[in-house]
């Protein structure tokens, strides 16, 4: 698919500075540049850190939200002629990859790839293989920098939640292709992690100790990006659609039973799915 020289970008927000630090370390052989937007202040010799290791640094003034800094990263990538973006979360890392593995990525990938995404559940594949999927998760995603511009980039009014959702839908929509790559493996917190018996996930395809949540106030941004982005393309990828639902549901569920803050956490369910009526996105 052309050239394929690449820019990773991580987002943060009042990161845990010694694991930021081991998680850029991860990042694999074929990444040529690395940036870093701060949503939140860096201090003086965080800032230091980043120059003496030729990391750039964006500095927002204030939380500008994930889609913004993800704009801000494309565009210089844009400008600086990279053809892939590189996104990545704060508390993200890469498993053992091999030394050539993003750069046969983005060489193999096929015609009209809007985005590809690594694998995050399972053991890396030895073999390459490109999975068209409908979704991809935002960190270690790699974004085909022409195809943003073409797209008109991130939609910045979602804020944070539901913004790789969005681009993926709105790509595809537009007859480009979203794949995963099964070779490279990311290593992933999201939120924090309620532990549960194993054997309430006797069914699931992967292997999992508990179920990831956020703060309540996060909760208004999941429920009324997704409850908007559902209506949006309910008939156009209706089976997307179903299982965001079930995901949804499933939210509300352990709001009630397992999960603590229960009334702040239940408010802002509510409040974001009010919100979404009125959302323009």
């Amino acid at each position: 698919m052309g050239l394929n020289r690449c820019l990773a970008v991580v987002v943060v927000y009042h990161p845990n500075w010694e694991d930021l630090c081991s998680n850029i370390q991860s990042y694999p052989e074929g990444v040529e540049k690395i940036v870093v937007v701060a949503n939140s202040p860096l201090d003086p010799a965080q800032t230091s850190y980043l120059q003496e290791r030729g990391i750039h640094l964006i500095q927002n003034p204030d939380n500008k939200g994930v889609a913004t800094a993800l704009n801000q990263a494309a565009e210089l990538a844009l400008n600086e002629g990279f053809d892939w973006l590189l996104t990545m979360d704060q508390d993200s890392r890469f498993g053992p990859t091999k030394a050539n593995a993003l750069q046969q990525a983005t060489h193999l990938a096929p015609p009209q790839t809007a985005a590809i995404g690594v694998e995050s559940l399972r053991r890396p594949e030895p073999v390459p293989r490109f999975v068209p999927v409908s979704f991809l998760l935002q960190s270690g995603t790699l974004f085909h920098v022409p195809i943003w511009k073409a797209l008109g980039g991130f939609a910045e009014s979602l804020f944070i939640d539901a913004v790789d959702h969005e681009y993926c839908l709105r790509a595809k929509k537009a007859g480009y292709r979203i794949f995963e790559y099964p070779s490279i493996q990311l290593i992933h917190q999201l939120g924090q992690t309620l532990k549960l018996p194993q054997w309430l996930f006797t069914f699931h395809s992967h292997p999992k100790a508990g179920i990831s949540y956020h703060s309540p106030v996060r909760e208004r941004f999941i429920f009324r990006n997704n409850a908007w982005l559902i209506r949006q393309y309910f008939w156009t990828f209706p089976t997307w659609a179903m299982r965001r639902i079930g995901y949804l549901s499933l939210r509300i569920l352990y709001a009630l039973v397992l999960l603590p803050e229960k009334g702040s956490r239940l408010t802002n369910i509510f409040a974001g799915i009010r919100e979404s009526f009125g959302f323009k996105g």
